[in-house]
């Protein structure tokens, strides 16, 4: 019986451990009629008496050796640092697929919702947790069917029953849709208690309505970095849980005055630190007395990031097709004109500065949607 391998601790330490290869010799023929792997574990300060605990294929052996003579100790294990990627390595890998909540639209990881109050947002999250916990499909899209956690912080348990009776319209309730109303503030102890249900339910896909009553108040002067770690913790969630989690938060309202057509995902709450920890962000628009919508959404993971085009019939959000994009505000205003303008005609129409409304036409110029006649004077092109 031969025996070598790389001793894992000295010969003058009180237990020496040997990962070594054991190569049993068939008796007939000479040849090698087993080879295992095996953990040597010397309990004598002498080393002469030794556990041989086979790793495979035969269970664990004692044996007292009278002597070490035999043991053929091989040079110490040099441990090599572990190579770092390159272009190559990194392109040659091989990395699993991207996982979606619902195909094409929310992918894995921690995306957040946002939403003007009484808009329906949480119809829209509650329509998506329905559809995963019974497995059904998502405007024709496939969902990744499982237990889900909604956490209705901002809604009791009145109005959840209400808008479950509405959504469900007769259908049985699903079982696997588990819902829980009192979440403590993640200073508070809400991290535990969060945990605490995960590890219970272990569901495929959380959401927290709204986030802003889960998460840490900013501290004055540590906005950015106190957004950006509690949003963290969150993200951090769904990583150790495996799952996928939908934030809801209300959106910035003022900023949108004026007939303005601002970017939608400069309107979140708080400060930019939030959106830096998310890996997909969706805004839900509906104008004052409308159905229709639009859904925004921009993402690491997304590829087609146009918005969604929606309409809210009774409850249910129902997909109408990709979202076309009308005119800006001042673009309209400049078609309708039926004649020429000048900058002075849109900072009294826009309520800035002529300065501003100069750099504004400079800029529509240049992108072809207005021409200069005159000096001063401006024409807007007709679609």
């Amino acid at each position: 019986m031969a025996i070598s391998g790389d001793p894992l601790a000295g010969p003058d330490t009180d237990n020496a451990v040997l990962v070594a290869q054991l190569k049993e010799i068939d008796s007939k023929d000479g040849r090698g009629a087993a080879t295992a792997y095996i953990t040597i574990v010397i309990t004598d300060p002498n080393r002469r008496n030794y556990l041989l605990a086979t790793a495979f294929p035969k269970p664990p052996i004692v044996a007292d050796v009278a002597a070490v003579e035999d043991l053929e100790f091989a040079p110490p294990r040099v441990e090599r640092p572990t190579p770092k990627d390159t272009a190559v390595t990194l392109v040659a890998e091989t990395l699993p697929e991207l996982r979606w909540l619902i195909e094409g639209i929310v992918p894995e990881g921690f995306s957040l919702l946002g939403g003007d109050p009484k808009r329906g947002k949480s119809f829209l999250a509650w329509n998506w947790a329905i559809a995963v916990a019974r497995g059904e499909k998502v405007w024709d899209r496939a969902t990744v069917a499982g237990p889900v956690l909604y956490v209705a912080i901002d809604e009791g348990r009145r109005m959840v029953r209400r808008k479950l009776i509405k959504l469900l319209d007769g259908r049985q309730a699903p079982e696997h849709l588990h819902i829980r109303f009192d979440l403590k503030r993640m200073d508070d102890g809400g991290v535990k208690q969060l945990k605490g249900w995960l590890s219970d339910i272990r569901p495929t896909f959380l959401v927290i309505d709204t986030l802003a009553d889960f998460v840490s108040v900013p501290e004055h002067g540590m906005s950015y970095l106190k957004d950006k770690r509690s949003m963290q913790i969150v993200h951090n969630l769904a990583e150790e849980f495996d799952l996928f989690l939908l934030g809801l938060t209300h959106l910035r309202k003022e900023e949108r005055q004026g007939g303005r057509d601002t970017d939608p995902f400069q309107d979140f709450q708080g400060t930019q630190g939030q959106s830096a920890a998310v890996d997909t962000l969706f805004v839900l628009r509906r104008p004052d007395q409308s159905a229709d919508a639009k859904l925004f959404r921009r993402g690491r993971e997304l590829e087609q990031d146009e918005p969604l085009a929606l309409t809210f019939n009774g409850g249910t959000w129902e997909y109408q097709g990709i979202a076309t994009n009308p005119p800006e505000p001042i673009i309209a205003w400049a078609q309708a004109q039926g004649g020429a303008f000048g900058p002075m005609d849109m900072a009294r129409e826009f309520g800035m500065d002529e300065q501003a409304a100069t750099s504004k036409i400079r800029r529509l110029i240049a992108k072809g949607l207005i021409i200069k006649l005159d000096r001063g004077r401006y024409w807007a092109i007709r679609g």
